[in-house]
């Protein structure tokens, strides 16, 4: 777990994946692929699950979002997304992932375009 100013930026430590595939259609539609598929499709929707909930999580709250706040948040998903680009995972999710990124060869720019957005 990665901490600054005893803050957790691990954002997806305490995150239940087993709730996270709230979409019945995409899940549905998924469950047609062969297992090794739909697993693959499994790790990339909960990460990108997880970059988002960061940010609407907080947005939810109704409470007005500090410019330290931003930046946190900001610097969460920047730092998360340069550990993808360098191929150096942060946790235990993240190495799952970059695993399924290099085994099905599946570009960067979903993750990148999704950081851009949330953002």
């Amino acid at each position: 777990m990665v901490t600054k100013n005893n803050i957790n930026i691990d954002f997806a430590i305490d995150v239940e994946f087993d709730k996270i595939l709230t979409n019945p259609i995409l899940d549905i539609a998924a469950r047609f692929w062969e297992r090794e598929r739909y697993e693959a499709f499994q790790i990339c929707y909960r990460s990108m699950r997880v970059i988002d909930d960061l940010v609407d999580n907080r947005k939810v709250s109704g409470l007005e979002i500090t410019e330290r706040e931003i930046e946190f948040i900001k610097n969460q998903i920047l730092n998360w997304l340069e550990s993808l680009r360098n191929n150096t995972p942060i946790d235990s999710f993240q190495k799952d992932l970059l695993a399924t990124i290099n085994a099905f060869k599946i570009p960067l720019w979903p993750w990148e375009r999704l950081a851009k957005a949330m953002i």
